[in-house]
């Protein structure tokens, strides 16, 4: 009776060990399946070493490795379906393919979403510049809805804001002359600005024409034009003429008093640029025998300008 009994015992304490050693093989197989499968998961999501299996001694790697963003993994910015990474992965492992080649019935096409670029340029992290009070980001991002790759990805993952991006879209407004030909579009244009406008403000021109001392006469504060912007009359981006014609804006001028002399049709000989008072100096110029003429008056205290009619 008790051999039948220790027997019984024996053999239910083989079972249970046997139990045991099943339980931890098949947790331990689940175990390395699901971890294979998390660490596999991983390396198509998250891993740029995914990437470099088939990219690594392409011109986009390399430039990747060099970039601004160097440190961001490949998967933050180029986007695919979990299906699409499978079969990247699979293709790969398998059948020796590259992404470049045709994945079952889906050929390897990694998007590049504009949100991929605001999740990190919008939320005011330090690492990262902030785009979203900036006005040309206003303008071409929030408004027309351009695709940030449009302009800053004319070279692949340089991120470069190349003068030829704005062309691209700008072609009436490329540098035609006045040496600002060599100038990149933003040196006039502050994209990065928190104001309401695109367009150069006159302390933009003037600091940098002052830089390179071309300032050929200063601006008076109290000049009847200096609250004007200078591309109100400079316009550099047109053919000829650059300057814009006075009688634009003074359009009944050549019709009124001495203006309406052929002689006087140019402006600039009488009015000094920028400053625009005229002085007896600019009439004598030309003048030259009436320097004595009445020297203790003004000219135009005897010969009107404004008038309709010329004494």
């Amino acid at each position: 009776m008790l051999k039948k009994v220790w027997e019984w015992i024996e053999k239910g304490r083989r079972r249970r060990l046997l139990f045991i050693a099943v339980s931890v093989v098949v947790f331990g197989l689940l175990f390395v399946i699901v971890g294979g499968y998390f660490k596999t998961k991983r390396f198509v999501e998250r891993d740029p070493g995914f990437c470099a299996l088939c990219h690594k001694t392409r011109e986009a790697y390399t430039l990747w490795t060099r970039s601004e963003h160097q440190h961001v993994v490949c998967q933050d910015c180029h986007h695919e379906t979990q299906e699409e990474s499978l079969q990247m992965l699979v293709a790969h492992m398998f059948q020796n393919k590259s992404p470049d080649g045709k994945l079952g019935t889906k050929s390897h096409s990694p998007k590049v979403e504009i949100n991929s670029c605001l999740e990190c340029h919008i939320k005011h992290d330090q690492d990262w510049p902030a785009i979203d009070a900036s006005i040309g980001h206003k303008i071409h991002v929030k408004k027309a809805k351009v695709n940030c790759l449009k302009c800053h990805s004319r070279s692949i993952h340089r991120f470069k804001d190349a003068a030829e991006s704005c062309l691209d879209c700008h072609k009436s407004r490329k540098f035609l002359r006045g040496g600002m030909e060599r100038l990149h579009c933003l040196s006039c244009h502050n994209f990065l600005n928190d104001q309401q406008s695109l367009l150069p403000d006159r302390s933009i021109c003037l600091d940098c024409h002052q830089s390179q001392g071309i300032m050929k006469s200063p601006i008076p504060n109290d000049a009847p034009m200096a609250k004007f912007p200078c591309w109100a009359c400079h316009h550099p981006h047109s053919e000829e003429p650059a300057l814009v014609s006075c009688t634009s804006c003074h359009k009944k001028m050549s019709e009124s008093g001495f203006h309406r002399i052929k002689a006087h049709a140019d402006c600039l000989k009488c009015h000094e640029p920028h400053e625009w008072k005229s002085r007896p100096r600019d009439c004598t110029s030309c003048h030259k025998n009436k320097i004595s003429h009445y020297a203790h008056k003004a000219c135009w205290e005897c010969h009107s300008f404004k008038k309709g009619k010329a004494p």
